[in-house]
């Protein structure tokens, strides 16, 4: 149902399709929350580039989302803790919102499933997590926010590709391990280093 003129909220009916597993509802007018109740057995949930603001519904929690896009939209709160429990979650698409507050430590549990993960432009703040390590991202996109301190042992990946961190408050050194990351192709810094 992407790329139309649909307008108004997400039917809360939607919840009632048990077999459900893709809803892209992406590039249309849509507004009002995210629905608190949605089919549990979803792979894939995408409305990005809609209207619709609100925080992200604790009811989705035990979903066993593989890929969750709400980029591009009114969307505010802090991110949530429980989305580290989303064991099989291998994209995760947040920019252009108004999240605030910091990167949950949870996160550290997507450590084996996360592949893509964009939070760019939001409200984003505290410092980088140190707990990307071992894991499969091969994208990630945190520019534009409030991020500040340095980059630590933000992050170990054979596979990254692209690391884009321009835009933030991050000081101090841009450290060794970054010259390890073979795979990369795209690297931002853009911060106040010295």
């Amino acid at each position: 149902m992407s790329n139309n003129f649909f307008g108004g909220g997400i039917p809360i009916s939607i919840g009632d399709m048990i077999s459900l597993q893709i809803l892209d509802f992406s590039n249309n007018k849509l507004s009002g929350g995210i629905p608190r109740h949605l089919p549990m057995g979803l792979y894939t949930f995408d409305v990005s580039n809609n209207q619709l603001f609100g925080d992200i519904p604790s009811s989705m929690e035990n979903m066993s989302l593989l890929a969750l896009d709400l980029s591009n939209n009114t969307l505010f709160g802090g991110i949530p803790r429980w989305m580290g429990k989303m064991s099989g979650l291998e994209v995760l698409l947040m920019a252009n919102n108004h999240f605030e507050g910091p990167i949950p430590v949870e996160f550290c549990k997507l450590n084996y499933s996360l592949k893509f993960l964009d939070l760019s432009a939001n409200n984003i703040s505290g410092s980088l997590p140190s707990f990307f390590s071992f894991s499969r991202l091969t994208h990630v996109y945190l520019s534009r926010n409030k991020l500040k301190g340095p980059i630590t042992s933000f992050i170990n990946s054979i596979d990254l590709v692209t690391l884009d961190l321009s835009n933030n408050h991050l000081t101090g050194n841009i450290p060794n391990w970054i010259g390890n990351l073979s795979s990369l192709s795209y690297l931002l810094l853009n911060n106040n280093y010295f």
